[in-house]
């Protein structure tokens, strides 16, 4: 986990599980892969609430691109909501969420 001092950072990385695990996210936590499984009710709360948070942040185009990563839908359900090479679209999202989130202002 990127934490330095007292301070988490978050990566692009840390979002996409996250965003993997919303629509289960307090039954089954968080995976971040490599053993490392948050269930803890606390941990579980303020990694969904940044998330919450940084979506928030979001243009309403780019808050519904989430809304249907987070839904499940597929890269063809995304291209027919018009959000062309979804993989591309993504990772520019979740780079916005982390500037917003690592900005230290929250």
């Amino acid at each position: 986990m990127p934490w330095n001092r007292n301070r988490y950072y978050y990566t692009e990385y840390v979002l996409a599980k996250i965003a993997e695990a919303y629509p289960s996210i307090y039954e089954n936590g968080i995976d971040f892969g490599f053993g490392n499984l948050v269930t803890h009710e606390t941990a579980v709360v303020e990694f969904k609430a940044d998330f919450d948070l940084a979506v928030k942040s979001l243009s309403p185009r780019k808050q519904r691109f989430i809304e249907m990563l987070v839904g499940g839908a597929d890269s063809f359900d995304m291209e027919q909501g018009g959000y062309y090479n979804p993989a591309l679209f993504v990772r520019m999202v979740f780079n916005e969420m982390v500037r917003f989130l690592n900005k230290g202002e929250l």
